[in-house]
């Protein structure tokens, strides 16, 4: 079947420099797609990863809102399969870590490699003016991401998204920073000194888990001298529904490689740019609510995230608690007398 090829050229859709000014050249069977491509070529999108079903997650996300933007990071373990984050249509960038250094969901602890990404002489990544950092469990309406950069100042020092306060990290001397579950939009022109070898080493360097990254990045960024600013339209998963559903046959829209259509946007999901803590089977149905699939899409997809998956028994899982000898009897009776009662196997260990 013959399709109608859509070039990504040397600039983006608003005339700025885009970042096939390096030569490269992008094209999409679907007019929606390349048009959605060309408007994002100068947002680089990073998702972080944590435990469990990182591989699952990632894949739906370029499978769903994320199929049709231009530049994808992935923070991504060294032992998944990667050939499904591969695609013609966009470029994929890949930091992969070990179990001990550079750890995929420390991302401060690969931004010299970023460092030099964007700054390698003809490297597709050379001429952003935004990154989008968000997890693997963000939801990313990209139509309105793109609305609300137009307002926004990328050669200034840009530190966008949900501000959190940082005292519920239990971690002194951190400043109010903004939360990764919705997304961290950063300028370029930030994103660059906080990628410089030559800042932040405590925040790099430093030990930590995963859900003490966004304070980190939000304490490296105090220090370069930017502050959070509220961003509009990230909200919390439960804040969000899908008002309506597209048609899996509208009378306009681009055609998909299924030969299935797009539907149109007119149901939305309430005007939310970006969504946090979404599992994948949410992720699929707010990217049909925003017409980025269409009804048959999200069918298929659907059943192949739900493949993906198994089903564990409590009978399966084991807990174990790592405790004070000190403090061993306490900690025992708290668990014991609480969460513990309803697991089957607990197992605790003494330093």
């Amino acid at each position: 079947e013959e399709h109608e090829s859509y070039i990504v050229d040397e600039t983006t859709i608003d005339g700025t420099p885009g970042a096939s000014g390096a030569g490269y050249l992008i094209e999409h069977p679907e007019p929606q797609c390349a048009a959605l491509l060309k408007a994002t070529a100068n947002i680089m999108f990073m998702i972080v990863g944590g435990r469990g079903y990182h591989d699952l997650r990632v894949r739906v996300m370029l499978k769903s809102w994320a199929r049709c933007v231009c530049h994808v990071l992935i923070f991504t373990d060294p032992s998944v399969n990667i050939a499904e984050y591969v695609s013609p249509h966009r470029f994929v960038y890949l930091a992969a870590g070990d179990a001990w250094r550079k750890r995929p969901y420390l991302p401060m602890s690969h931004m010299e490699l970023l460092f030099r990404l964007i700054n390698r002489q003809h490297s597709p990544a050379a001429n952003l003016s935004w990154y989008f950092l968000v997890s693997d469990r963000t939801f990313v309406d990209v139509r309105m991401l793109l609305t609300a950069v137009k307002e926004l100042p990328a050669t200034k020092k840009g530190y966008f998204g949900q501000v959190a306060n940082a005292s519920h990290k239990e971690a002194f001397g951190f400043h109010d920073y903004v939360d990764l579950s919705t997304g961290v939009l950063l300028s370029a022109t930030l994103m660059e000194k906080v990628a410089d070898p030559a800042n932040c080493h405590d925040q790099k360097s430093a030990g930590g888990t995963f859900d003490m990254f966004d304070a980190k990045l939000g304490n490296c960024i105090f220090y370069l001298g930017a502050r959070p600013q509220q961003l509009a339209g990230c909200s919390d998963e439960a804040q969000v529904r899908c008002r309506s559903t597209v048609s899996d046959e509208p009378s306009t829209g681009a055609t998909m490689n299924s030969g299935r259509r797009f539907g149109s946007q007119s149901g939305g999901q309430g005007g939310a740019l970006s969504v946090g803590k979404v599992d994948p089977q949410q992720m699929l149905e707010l990217s049909e609510c925003v017409g980025l699939l269409n009804r048959s899409s999200r069918n298929e997809l659907s059943h192949w995230a739900a493949a993906q998956t198994h089903t564990l028994r409590p009978s399966q899982v084991t807990t174990h608690v790592m405790a004070r000898e000190t403090q061993l009897r306490q900690i025992v009776q708290d668990c014991e007398s609480t969460w513990a009662q309803n697991v089957q196997r607990v197992y605790y260990h003494v330093d």
